[in-house]
């Protein structure tokens, strides 16, 4: 079992995260990824690219994550990805709406560019293999 996902889309419409994304995932072997800064390009890349998992921001001004997530939902070659959000926010509410949108995990802006890689994986493993526990 792959240990942590190849396919990543991010979206995010801060172009500065997009660059700290992308040089921090660079480089990892067997990775790729796409980004964008558009939600609605987002949608687009998803059906496109299957990604096996979307870092996406959490609140975007053409189309927030949730509404994002449910646009997805909607659509049977979309609908089982799941969604790690980045957010500058730091008190993070409607867990469970998230949850139900396929959300494995948040992390919190700014994040340390060295241990994105880290959080993830440990994202990811958590979802494929929920009775192990994992460290993130």
């Amino acid at each position: 079992m792959v240990e942590y996902p190849q396919r990543i889309l991010h979206v995010d419409d801060d172009e500065f995260i997009c660059e700290i994304v992308q040089k921090s995932l660079a480089g990892i072997d067997g990775l790729e990824l796409e980004s964008c800064t558009e939600s609605r390009k987002g949608i687009e890349l998803a059906r496109s690219f299957s990604p096996d998992v979307i870092l996406m921001d959490l609140k975007m001004p053409d189309l927030d994550g949730p509404a994002f997530l449910q646009t997805l939902r909607d659509s049977p070659e979309t609908a089982d990805i799941p969604a790690i959000f980045l957010t500058g926010f730091e008190e993070v509410t409607m867990i469970d709406l998230y949850r139900r949108l396929l959300v494995i995990g948040i992390i919190y802006k700014p994040f340390e560019p060295g241990k994105l890689v880290h959080t993830i994986n440990g994202f990811w493993k958590n979802y494929r293999e929920p009775d192990q526990e994992c460290s993130a």
